[in-house]
């Protein structure tokens, strides 16, 4: 109990392991490289993990399991895992912040039952799944930002309940240029993936992009639903457009216009979402255009758009 774990280098089949209802730990400022877990928490209580650098593992960076409780994994930088960078594992009230993780086959893996995950400020890339949520409950994400990943974010179970707060999924350059800031609050019951989405189809006529804001949420199971999602942007992203001309669009073999704009509160939401496909947020080049009715209609000013452009 109440050990410190702080400024060692490790190179072993398993780096640094608390267990056994081990309490009030520390584990701070170590270097672990090796070729299987690096930093593992089993069945303890009250444990932190943070300030440590994680590399080259074959199985987890960094592991929390078999009910462990009131675990903190804090400001690592985990890169390299042949497998999954951070697990939650069947363990209660778990706290991730502020972790970097790169270069790995996961990134954030939640399941096996945990409960009260809270994962806030982690920059995730270059992944095949950045954060992936499974048969689990009280997940919440907050202001993560995943760039270059092959999926962002997938999620399964069975009434787990999940929120997402102001998560940036970023062009692969990881700048925040052209990225997309989502929020969303679900009781899962089915199997969805959101990633960035690179648009390639050309956009509804009379439209153009605002700030290339384009995600894909793809089904993995049939009939997937999504309680209420979120789409936020802010002042200086409008600059001088007109933000009553923001929307909401969606792409899936044609486009269908969803929802506007609230310029109260810059986001756009929609809720029970049932449709899969690429979202992107548009804006309306110029006011829509009244087509002549009648042979005598004159015109006084240049009109721009559909259906008389």
């Amino acid at each position: 109990n109440n050990i410190l774990i702080s400024d060692a280098s490790y190179n072993a089949y398993q780096g640094i392991r608390s267990e056994l209802n081990s309490e009030n730990n520390t584990i701070d400022n170590n270097s672990v490289s090796g070729y299987d877990t690096g930093i593992s928490l089993s069945t303890v209580h009250n444990n932190t993990i943070r300030n440590n650098i994680v590399s080259n593992t074959n199985g987890f960076g960094i592991i929390v399991d078999s009910s462990s409780v009131n675990s903190t994994v804090e400001n690592n930088h985990i890169y390299n895992s042949t497998m999954t960078a951070l697990g939650v594992h069947s363990s209660t009230n778990t706290t991730v912040t502020s972790n970097i993780i790169e270069h790995a086959i996961g990134g954030m893996q939640f399941n096996f039952n945990s409960y009260n995950i809270t994962a806030a400020n982690n920059t995730v890339s270059d992944t095949q799944l950045a954060a992936f949520a499974s048969n689990s409950s009280l997940v919440s994400y907050t202001d993560d930002h995943f760039y270059n990943n092959t999926v962002d974010f997938q999620t399964n179970g069975s009434g787990m309940g999940i929120s997402l707060t102001n998560e940036i999924f970023d062009s692969p350059a990881g700048n925040f240029t052209n990225y997309t800031n989502l929020s969303l609050n679900d009781t899962v019951s089915e199997e969805y993936a959101i990633s960035w989405a690179n648009r390639t189809m050309q956009l509804s006529k009379g439209y153009r992009t605002f700030n290339e804001k384009f995600i894909n949420i793809s089904n993995l199971t049939t009939n997937i639903s999504i309680d209420q999602i979120s789409w936020s942007y802010n002042d200086a992203e409008i600059g001088s457009e007109n933000e009553s001309r923001i929307q909401l669009w969606r792409y899936n073999n044609s486009w269908s216009h969803l929802q506007d704009a609230n310029t109260a509160t810059n986001t756009i939401t929609l809720s029970n979402l049932a449709s899969t496909g690429i979202y992107g947020v548009l804006i309306l080049s110029a006011d829509p255009c009244p087509a002549p009715k009648t042979t005598s209609t004159t015109l006084t000013n240049d009109l721009i758009g559909s259906p008389n452009s």
